[in-house]
């Protein structure tokens, strides 16, 4: 008898143990739910990282904090493990999510991700999410997962939008040819891309080998929101429709992209004397829009308008306020000594047919009146060559000025060449 109680004890035991370790066992999440934790991770993270730093009392105390805990509450940290989530789960609808937080968070390096989205949920109805944020958000890397969605997805309020991105994107890359990042992206269909030779296809390259980057990312969109206009023009929009969006593009496109001829400005300066855009031809021009609200980049367009007083450059300035106090305050504030078109009717009409969404906007046009640069090819810094032949690095718009005026190799030549 006692040998059974025995036995009976032990096995008692041994079942009590294993229910106390099922319970310590942690619950199978779902995606869903482990997408929750991540965010919620990433947020605890920087909570924690602004607490410490603003408790930190001297300057060397907020240096350590940052060295200890700044890399752990950065986007960078958090995407790699977002990533992870979207290789775990490729097929599931929290991959989307995990997506549109590494496209509003950190929108790098997302080859991979695309791959997965595009082979697994290429034809589901959330790609509408991630068509609609590329609208209104630059995201060049996403340009093959888009060309995905155009191809494999059959909803046609989702074609629109796909198209419609896609040609966003690629007017983005039309801007800014000479960018190390435009070369970097496919502007053609992938498959297309594929099947030249000239062109490496996993990597960082697709489109590289194309000397003029420009203009076929330019006629790519063109074609691509000629199909929006044309095919997709009532699908909505916010309170619009695509084809109502999309048309001011199309045009800007038309008449304004990289190596067209600026089509005439004329009106009168901010103090009533007539002024024509034609009037400058012989000149490097770099056209201004701005306003009182806008001047973050001035003090940049004031030393160029100082470094290059006795060369054949010259700004002008469009300005579309209407307050003419607040012009004049700015005007002395700010030290702005070039003439400025006087856009304040109600309509904006040089601005409007310059479709100005935002300022400050910069246009620069070589000595014949052929657009050469335009909003993100002028912004940030690149290298080239000074006028004593130094090679420097300097902000982008003024390395352009100068090859410009002086010569010397192409941005996109010396961006080559730094790579080799």
């Amino acid at each position: 008898m006692k040998h059974y109680f025995f036995i009976y004890s032990v096995c008692l035991i041994w079942i009590c143990l294993n229910s106390s370790l099922a319970a310590d066992e942690p619950k199978l999440q779902t995606p869903a739910e482990e997408f929750q934790a991540l965010t919620a991770k990433y947020r605890q993270a920087q909570e924690e990282y602004k607490k410490a730093h603003q408790s930190a009392k001297t300057a060397a105390e907020k240096r350590k904090i940052e060295d200890d805990l700044g890399y752990l509450s950065t986007r960078q940290k958090y995407a790699g493990e977002f990533s992870r989530f979207i290789e775990r789960h490729p097929k599931d609808e929290a991959a989307i999510d995990a997506y549109l937080w590494l496209l509003a968070e950190w929108p790098i390096g997302l080859e991979n991700a695309n791959r997965l989205i595009g082979d697994n949920q290429a034809d589901g109805e959330r790609m509408e999410q991630i068509c609609r944020w590329l609208t209104d958000h630059e995201s060049v890397p996403s340009i093959p997962l888009l060309w995905r969605i155009k191809k494999k997805n059959s909803h046609p309020e989702i074609q629109g939008l796909a198209r419609y991105s896609l040609a966003c994107q690629l007017k983005l890359i039309s801007e800014s040819a000479d960018n190390d990042f435009s070369s970097r992206y496919p502007w053609k269909d992938p498959d297309t891309v594929a099947k030249s030779p000239a062109t490496k296809l996993g990597g960082l390259d697709w489109g590289a080998a194309d000397p003029d980057r420009a203009g076929e990312s330019a006629a790519t969109a063109v074609g691509l929101l000629e199909e929006v206009v044309g095919e997709y023009d009532q699908v909505k929009f916010g309170t619009s429709t695509l084809g109502k969006v999309a048309q001011p593009d199309l045009l800007e496109l038309r008449r304004l992209s990289v190596g067209k001829t600026a089509p005439e400005i004329e009106g009168k300066d901010l103090n009533g004397t007539p002024m024509k855009l034609s009037d400058f031809r012989g000149k490097v021009v770099l056209l201004h829009f701005w306003d009182t609200m806008t001047l973050s980049d001035m003090s940049r367009v004031r030393r160029m308008a100082r470094m290059f007083s006795d060369e054949p450059f010259v700004i002008l300035g469009i300005n579309s306020d209407k307050d003419r106090e607040r012009i004049n305050e700015a005007i002395e504030l700010q030290e702005i000594t070039w003439r400025s078109w006087s856009d304040e009717t109600p309509d904006s009409p040089i601005s409007s047919s310059w479709n100005i969404k935002t300022r400050p906007a910069m246009y620069l046009l070589d000595k014949k009146g052929t657009i050469r640069f335009k909003g993100k090819g002028l912004e940030g810094f690149t290298w080239g060559y000074d006028r004593d032949g130094s090679f420097r690095q300097d902000y982008r718009l003024e390395v352009v000025v100068k090859q410009m005026l002086w010569g010397g190799p192409e941005i996109s030549e010396v961006i080559r060449d730094l790579g080799k």
